[in-house]
């Protein structure tokens, strides 16, 4: 996921930022935290491959206007962009995965952005051309013949696992937001019942 604005930042490290000045893209790095957090909780809690989550400023190329930069986030299953194989008996798991942080982020729209209707959130969200590639892909896991799950059971099944672990995403969002990576074990910690709050 990604999104676009203007903002002067600098940075350390791998690239993640010291500070972000735009107070736009402020709040673009939570919601993208919270979006990866969704993904991050739902393959921690479903015993699901993990590696590491993280987030990160990039500036766009040279054909989008001078200092236009964009929030990345990811759930890495595997390092450097690798993939997993995919266990039949898990197909309606990465359903539930790729679903999670749409919804976290619909949710979190309400709760922090004061949108009035879980349902315009959902819908703004879904709408967005940064979430395409995971509308591909439930579709594809949809159709597998492993697949119990349809277009609307899954719905019905990432909301209920959304309401489930929410507290888990807050808080792995949070650390997100705050440190801009986190190791699989560090998510996993986070997604304990007993995890403390965030303060």
């Amino acid at each position: 996921m990604s999104r676009h604005h203007r903002a002067e930042a600098t940075g350390h490290g791998d690239g993640f930022p010291a500070t972000v000045v735009a107070a736009d893209m402020q709040v673009e790095w939570a919601r993208t935290a919270m979006n990866t957090a969704g993904h991050a909780v739902a393959l921690a809690a479903q015993d699901l491959p993990l590696h590491e989550a993280w987030l990160r400023l990039e500036e766009m190329p040279p054909r989008f206007r001078a200092g236009t930069w964009r929030v990345l986030g990811r759930a890495e299953v595997a390092p450097r962009h690798g993939e997993v194989d995919l266990e039949p008996a898990d197909t309606d798991k990465w359903i539930v995965v790729n679903g999670a942080g749409r919804e976290a982020e619909a949710r979190w729209r309400v709760e922090i952005e004061g949108a009035r209707l879980l349902w315009w959130a959902r819908r703004l969200v879904h709408r967005s051309p940064y979430v395409q590639n995971t509308r591909d892909e439930v579709e594809q896991l949809l159709a597998l013949p492993a697949a119990t799950l349809t277009a609307a059971t899954a719905r019905t099944a990432t909301r209920a696992f959304v309401d489930e672990h929410w507290a888990a995403m807050n808080r792995v969002a949070h650390a997100l937001t705050r440190d801009g990576r986190l190791s699989a074990r560090q998510v996993h910690a986070l997604t304990r019942p007993d995890a403390p709050e965030p303060t």
